[in-house]
């Protein structure tokens, strides 16, 4: 079956994402870093979730959805839990998110999430 360009999106997002987080987790398990370690972890498992769901139903609008703020959380959370030197990861998640879902939505959870994140700076 021929996959549609957002689904390769959805797919190279997860599956990317996922093998680009797992070093970090490794580093901060090591470290000692259990609560963050954690959340890098559950947002591997995640992304892995989400990139088998998408291929395996071909479904991008709940998937992409999900991914966004999946993502947005993600990142948010470990903004939170090790301080402001990590907004630098804001940037890359919120044009990630223009990829994948419709500019109006977009710019909402990409709005919402930069309110959220200035008392973090």
């Amino acid at each position: 079956m021929h996959r549609s360009s957002q689904e390769y999106m959805i797919l190279i997002l997860c599956f990317g994402g996922a093998v680009a987080i797992f070093p970090f987790a490794y580093i901060r398990f090591q470290q000692g870093e259990w609560l963050v370690g954690f959340f890098d972890s559950v947002m591997i498992l995640g992304m892995l979730a989400l990139g088998t769901y998408t291929y395996l139903f071909h479904t991008v609008k709940y998937a992409a959805c999900g991914l966004s703020v999946f993502a947005l959380a993600g990142m948010t959370t470990v903004v939170y839990l090790k301080g402001a030197s990590l907004i630098y990861w804001a940037y890359p998640t919120m044009v990630g998110v223009y990829f994948i879902v419709q500019p109006r939505l977009a710019i909402s959870f990409t709005l919402f999430t930069a309110v959220i994140l200035v008392p973090a700076i």
